[in-house]
């Protein structure tokens, strides 16, 4: 019986042991949420067709019911030609669709995957887009309102999960230009000066994760003015480079996990970018996070879809003495 309860004693230690490594990594990995209704539970604002011009909410989209909460995600469909406003809405079985000529976003309600659909093709026609063009978007998005500095974070996880569901080409080889046609899937984040005696105060940049770019087996990072098209915001893009994050080339029908600390990335951003010029009166400690976005920009004649199973911005600060 001694020996038994000796046996009893080390596998319980060992139990134990195992326990609190795992706690130990769990707890590494996790951190201050930095999104707002992670699941999507409260529905989204729907933004208008232009961003100049309709970039306020049409429309309210809360699964067919009234709820008493503002949704804090948005769903953005600049340079569309038709609009989910004037779609239909249905449930079928775990999803929820909201659907339109050309587009579609569907929301898993007991996993929280969301699904974005566009169909470029319905926006072209037969005719691929022009130098200077508008181009359709499907984005989700969610402001801030953050007033902690870039100076104050310790680290900021991102982890994405997605599946390209399928990528279409739809143009000729004769009709493609490589120059000004691609399908992008896309992550970005603002990172604003608030500081109310700077001189560059209201002035952002953007600095982003190019998830998918149909051109190039990994996305490629740059640095650029964000132009284009009428409706450029004109500021600033800073972008990673696709091999600091992927272990292989994002294919389609394959799931791709991305886990990266993008508080090294950004600090590195804000030096370049002051370097070449810009935001020459602003510190770290002048500069947050405003807002995100995620999904499709379709410079292209493509028709996709893929499947979003996480997005998740994780953070701590630094301890303050």
């Amino acid at each position: 019986m001694r020996k038994l309860n000796r046996i009893l004693q080390i596998l319980l230690v060992f139990v134990l042991l195992f326990t609190m490594v795992g706690c130990g990594e769990d707890t590494a990995s996790t951190g201050i949420q930095m999104l707002n209704d992670y699941g999507y539970g409260n529905g989204f604002n729907l933004k208008g067709l232009s961003s100049m011009s309709s970039a306020n909410t049409i429309k309210v989209l809360q699964y067919g019911e009234e709820m008493d909460v503002e949704p804090s995600w948005e769903i953005a469909q600049w340079g569309s030609k038709y609009n989910l406003a004037d779609g239909t809405e249905k449930s079928e079985g775990d999803w929820y669709t909201y659907a339109c000529t050309g587009k579609a976003l569907s929301v898993n309600r007991k996993t929280s995957a969301v699904k974005l659909t566009l169909h470029a093709q319905e926006d072209y026609g037969d005719t691929p887009r022009q130098q200077g063009q508008p181009w359709p978007h499907l984005l989700l998005s969610q402001g801030f309102g953050s007033i902690t500095r870039l100076d104050e974070y310790e680290y900021i996880n991102v982890e994405i999960d997605y599946t390209i569901d399928y990528m279409q080409n739809m143009m000729s080889e004769q009709q493609y230009i490589e120059s000004i046609h691609t399908a992008q899937i896309l992550f970005y984040m603002t990172v604003k000066n608030v500081d109310a005696y700077s001189a560059d105060k209201g002035n952002y940049y953007w600095f982003g994760l190019p998830l998918y770019d149909y051109r190039y087996e990994y996305p490629i990072g740059h640095t650029q003015i964000d132009g284009g098209k009428e409706e450029a915001t004109g500021k600033v893009i800073y972008t990673v480079d696709g091999k600091e994050y992927y272990d292989a080339p994002p294919t389609v029908g394959v799931k791709q996990s991305i886990k990266i600390d993008i508080l090294p990335y950004v600090l590195d951003s804000f030096s370049a970018l002051q370097e070449a010029g810009h935001f020459e009166n602003s510190f770290l400690q002048h500069m947050v996070f405003g807002a995100m976005n995620i999904g499709y920009e379709m410079p292209g004649t493509f028709n996709s879809s893929f499947t979003l199973e996480k997005c998740s911005i994780q953070y701590e600060l630094k301890e303050m003495y």
